[in-house]
């Protein structure tokens, strides 16, 4: 579950903060791309940017995949908490903007 600042993962963008934070307010939730886009839609995350983000934290390891749903369910793998929160962490904040 190393994820550097400069890997895909680690650069700062707005629907990154934006699902890695849901994602630490929720830990122990599973979620599927459709919830993400639902739930974080207002602060402009795209189907596109929710979809990629998800495949490339299954790709990580930072989530797991939740076996027995039809749809592509994750969850958070055990430890992943505390590598969202040292990326986000390491990203400045934007107008204010608490990260984690």
């Amino acid at each position: 579950m190393v994820v550097t600042a400069d890997s895909l993962l680690g650069r700062r963008s707005p629907s990154r903060a934006a699902i890695y934070r849901h994602m630490l307010a929720n830990p122990n939730r599973d979620w599927t791309v459709r919830d993400l886009i639902v739930r974080l839609a207002d602060v402009g995350v795209s189907a596109e940017s929710a979809r990629a983000t998800v495949y490339l934290l299954v790709d990580a390891r930072i989530v797991v995949m939740v076996p027995g749903h039809w749809r592509l369910t994750v969850r958070l793998a055990q430890g992943a908490d505390e590598t969202l929160r040292r990326l986000l962490n390491s990203w400045p904040a934007l107008d204010g903007e608490a990260l984690a």
